[in-house]
């Protein structure tokens, strides 16, 4: 359990998907569904591919200004097999002068079902940037961020883990975005991005950086859990997972109470005292 990295928790069945936490754009536009269009389609995908229905009217192409120029996009989730292994990919394409134009596809050979598209103005540009994800193990997902610039598609983020949040939980007008990943148990370790504009990609930030989505989001989550029992945790994990949030959510009085009911307890039990007092000196600096 690193201490550094922060811990979280969200317990749901299934595969967990992106948590856009503000509102998604709804644009409902759709690339013609003609016999041609799907025939070239099919051409650029795995032979045998069935094409997954996205968005509110479940149609084979989703559009997305991706550009924000009044030309769209369109996004494509599809289904095949591969050594008898049953898989997901996606492609975006555009269908201009009657052709259609491969713009990015994914080829990995881990992705299953469920798996989803999503759209969100992530940078608050008036660009629209599409969310890949879908499951690649019991515990985990994979999620890619896709973004244009200038007429080129590209990756802005992609990450293994059990969910994603997205949401500007800074109110600055740029979504961060929030990875849980299984540790133990049902904590998970949280990590942190913002926007680099000069790379032109998300990247970690301190957890710190971001009190509210701690705060809002983190601690409620842990406190319910300490009033169950056997839920997958131990007490002492718990204290330790809620002095970590009381720690990135900027509550350092708070989280010194978790730090010193946690080291009452038998130092044989997960996490181990160090852990403790490791973060009770990072508290006291930060002080």
């Amino acid at each position: 359990m690193k201490h550094k990295a922060g811990l979280a928790g969200f317990i749901a069945a299934g595969a967990v998907f992106a948590q856009v936490l503000t509102p998604t754009l709804a644009h409902a536009d759709h690339a013609s569904t003609s016999t041609t269009l799907s025939a070239e389609v099919h051409k650029m995908i795995p032979s045998g591919s069935v094409i997954i229905p996205e968005g509110a009217n479940k149609t084979p192409f989703l559009s997305v200004d991706m550009n924000h120029n009044g030309q769209f996009e369109y996004v494509v989730l599809y289904k095949y097999k591969k050594h008898g292994i049953p898989l997901v990919g996606a492609m975006i394409f555009n269908h201009q002068n009657g052709h259609v134009q491969k713009l990015w596809q994914y080829t990995g050979s881990d992705v299953v079902m469920p798996a989803r598209i999503s759209v969100k103005d992530l940078l608050n540009n008036g660009k629209q940037e599409v969310i890949f994800q879908g499951e690649i193990g019991a515990m985990a997902n994979y999620y890619e961020i896709l973004a244009a610039n200038n007429g080129h598609i590209r990756s802005i983020f992609n990450s293994a883990a059990y969910r994603l949040d997205i949401g500007d939980f800074n109110g600055r007008g740029i979504d961060e975005l929030a990875t849980w990943t299984q540790d133990v148990g049902n904590s998970y370790v949280i990590q942190m991005y913002g926007w680099n504009k000069s790379r032109g990609q998300y990247q970690k930030v301190p957890n710190n950086k971001t009190p509210k989505y701690f705060k809002n989001t983190v601690i409620p989550y842990y406190n319910a859990l300490k009033k169950r029992k056997n839920d997958g945790i131990t007490p002492k994990g718990i204290d330790y997972a809620l002095a970590m949030a009381f720690y990135d959510a900027g509550q350092y009085k708070q989280a010194l109470t978790e730090i010193a009911s946690g080291l009452k307890i038998s130092n044989n039990d997960y996490p181990p005292n160090s852990e403790f007092l490791a973060l009770k000196k990072q508290i006291k600096r930060s002080e």
